[in-house]
């Protein structure tokens, strides 16, 4: 099941982290849009690479469209 979501917050990697929990949890792919602060240009030349060195070994997969993550359990860690 694919989950979308929105966030426009001034706290982006604050949704970013629930979004990631949830994930963690059901197992759900889900989507998460950021609206605001984050540019695409620094999600790919920042954020991205920042927290997928964070969440790969635990078992979550991060890619990203424009600015839309894509959040994927890909193990149980």
């Amino acid at each position: 099941m694919k989950v979308l979501e929105t966030t426009s917050t001034t706290f982006p990697d604050v949704d970013l982290s629930t979004t990631i929990e949830q994930t963690r949890t059901d197992g759900n792919t889900r989507l998460l849009h950021v609206t605001g602060f984050w540019s695409k240009d620094h999600i790919d030349s920042w954020v991205l690479p920042r927290w997928r060195s964070i969440w790969e070994p635990r078992g979550i997969d991060l890619s990203v469209e424009g600015t839309t993550f894509r959040v994927v359990k890909v193990k149980d860690v």
